[in-house]
């Protein structure tokens, strides 16, 4: 299931982070992967020239499912110009060899609060997943309006925090 993160849980990814803007951790069998996005209006002013933000590529675990997440601040398709598109691709690996054909899995994405009172906003999405299946595993549009984010919690000195769960389903 999916974790809520909250203001308390931003303070928590501070201290993760060490000042880094990517950091990765497993708990209790699930991978969080933690992207801190700074200079946020700058990268809202760079999206209308390319419009997408890739996070460094990053593994489940040392044998596990290598991915990137997808960012597309002004949005995509029909949701350009006012929401916040995000999105998990999956990319070849060097241990795909060693997974199993196809698992049930289960994503999480979510947008961190970052007032005491706020609330995170999460898409979640359950496949199948298999080491031979490459590029976008699923998308959300239109995640966020661009209003939604900056009259709320979301967005506070310029920077927002994204978090990616991934766990496999028994």
């Amino acid at each position: 299931t999916s974790q809520s993160f909250d203001f308390e849980s931003v303070k928590s990814l501070r201290s993760l982070l060490h000042g880094c803007t990517e950091a990765s951790y497993e708990a209790s069998g699930t991978f969080y992967y933690v992207w801190n996005i700074k200079n946020w209006h700058r990268e809202l002013t760079n999206a209308k020239k390319s419009h997408t933000s890739l996070s460094t590529s990053f593994y489940t675990r040392r044998a596990g499912y290598h991915f990137r997440l997808e960012v597309f601040p002004n949005g995509c398709h029909q949701y350009r110009g006012s929401f916040l598109s995000l999105g998990v691709c999956q990319e070849d690996g060097e241990n795909d060899y060693r997974l199993p054909r196809s698992r049930q899995c289960f994503m999480s994405l979510g947008l961190c609060s970052q007032q005491r009172r706020g609330k995170s906003k999460t898409v979640s999405h359950s496949t199948a997943i298999s080491p031979h299946r490459k590029g976008r595993q699923f998308m959300s549009g239109d995640f966020i309006s661009h209003e939604e984010m900056t009259n709320g919690s979301f967005l506070m000195n310029d920077e927002i925090f994204l978090v990616f769960q991934f766990s496999i389903l028994s």
